[in-house]
């Protein structure tokens, strides 16, 4: 039997472990009593189990992490060079590549990246976008905010002005 979820689509698309969002913004997980096969929710957050009504719900998107990376996907990097995906490889042809001499270069991503894109040792090679074969945009990191504080002169202060209004 499948139900309509909030959204408009159809509970039967869904299996065991994905992530719905419930009108209070807790997530719930759904999972199945493995006795009899009835759906039910594992609360964020703690261990119990609920029963929810699927029309309340909202499908929570899967994060995004170095297991959905497939070969021929562009990365793009936070330094800017671009990769692209070959086996365990992230490859580079990339003349200014952070850590290659100019010409082809390659790191392996599974060893040197957390599941969240994340490079273990140095941020600039943080992923930041992930294109697949088609030019589709499969995942872009939300560009980071810096608050900083600044003491100048008013001379200094409108060079500053001039340079952030230019950009």
């Amino acid at each position: 039997m499948s139900y309509k979820l909030a959204d408009g689509s159809d509970s039967s698309q869904y299996k065991v472990g994905d992530l719905f969002e419930r009108p209070n913004g807790r997530l719930a997980e759904f999972s199945l009593d493995d006795g009899t096969s009835c759906p039910y929710f594992k609360l964020e957050g703690s261990e119990e189990v609920v029963s929810l009504f699927w029309d309340c719900l909202k499908p929570h998107p899967k994060p995004f992490t170095k297991d959905d990376l497939k070969d021929g996907m562009r990365v793009d990097l936070r330094n800017g060079s671009v990769r692209f995906l070959l086996g365990n490889n992230l490859l580079s042809f990339d003349r200014n590549a952070f850590m290659g001499n100019g010409g082809f270069e390659q790191a392996t991503y599974k060893r040197n990246y957390k599941d969240v894109l994340e490079h273990y040792q140095y941020s600039e090679l943080d992923i930041i976008k992930v294109t697949d074969r088609d030019g589709t945009i499969v995942f872009q990191r939300e560009p980071e905010l810096i608050e900083k504080t600044i003491k100048a002169t008013g001379e200094q202060w409108e060079k500053i002005n001039e340079i952030l209004e230019s950009n």
